[in-house]
């Protein structure tokens, strides 16, 4: 239609929050995880007891990319996975690789 237009939100810098992602993962087990957003995000997983951590990479993105918000995102094209917001107002829908057989 022509006349649309893309503009971003520039969001000030936060301190660190935790928010909570239930039920993460392309295939079960699906994981119960915390999200610690800031200049170096952590992945917390929660899975039958046990807890591990990733270091929160996106695919194009510098390893150390601030993130300033995050929400939990399930849709058919992209089943159990979370949006993630920057500083300078771009979303991404991230969904994690499928879950390693023991």
């Amino acid at each position: 239609t022509g006349g649309e237009s893309t503009r971003r939100l520039a969001l000030s810098p936060r301190t660190p929050a935790l928010v909570r992602i239930p039920r993460l993962g392309a295939t079960p087990p699906l994981l119960d995880s915390l999200l610690l957003l800031g200049a170096q995000p952590l992945l917390l997983c929660f899975l039958r007891g046990a807890v591990w951590a990733h270091e929160l990479r996106v695919v194009g993105l510098p390893a150390r990319h601030a993130f300033t918000g995050a929400a939990p995102f399930h849709s058919p094209a992209c089943q159990h996975g979370l949006l993630l917001a920057d500083s300078a107002g771009l979303v991404r829908v991230c969904a994690l690789e499928p879950h390693p057989r023991e």
